[in-house]
């Protein structure tokens, strides 16, 4: 998904608009393919480390591509952090990837919930900029249920829900979520490995 949607300027959202002009809407994706085509000569001048984090989007580009973003958050990230950070940002998505499939085995339904949120939100960041910083919702989601889903320990419960019926220690809440990843020596353990 990310090789489609960091291809998509490239190709002029070719390969995204014969998919939307098979639904009737426009080629150009609301002026989408335009602004990757604006913006690509841009990012091809600094491609390997980009401009820096969040130093692309200033004032005066805003208003010299009277836009606010590329509306591809691969391309955002792109010409933030070049190829460098593209590479960084795709570890970190296959890894939280990797965890949300290894936490199926322990909680299907709310690891089934958070891989739904994760491919959302890696479809959506091909014609917005979502992923690229934590500014829109969908983006807090994906880190938020990427973080927390793994930890969740699943209880055994009558109703089928994962919730715990008896008042257990180990269960005090609906989740019982450790946020700081201690290990059983209560030693701080990396969240990525």
């Amino acid at each position: 998904m990310i090789a489609f949607g960091l291809a998509a300027p490239f190709l002029g959202g070719s390969n995204v608009a014969s998919f939307s002009s098979q639904l009737g809407r426009d080629d150009t994706l609301t002026g989408r393919t335009d602004v990757w085509a604006a913006v690509l000569p841009a990012m091809e001048r600094e491609p390997m480390l980009g401009y820096g984090f969040g130093s692309f989007w200033t004032d005066t580009r805003r208003r010299f591509y009277e836009i606010s973003d590329a509306h591809n958050g691969y391309l955002d990230i792109s010409l933030d952090l070049g190829a460098v950070g593209l590479a960084f940002y795709f570890g970190w998505l296959l890894s939280c990837a990797r965890k949300l499939h290894d936490a199926l085995a322990s909680d299907y339904n709310w690891a089934s919930l958070a891989i739904c949120y994760l491919v959302m939100g890696l479809v959506f960041n091909v014609t917005e900029s979502t992923l690229s910083g934590l500014v829109d919702q969908i983006s807090v989601v994906v880190v938020l249920v990427s973080l927390v889903v793994p930890h969740v320990r699943s209880g055994q419960s009558d109703d089928g829900t994962g919730i715990p019926i008896e008042s257990n220690e180990e269960y005090s809440s609906v989740a019982s979520v450790d946020l700081l990843n201690r290990d059983e020596n209560g030693m701080v353990r990396p969240l990525f490995r």
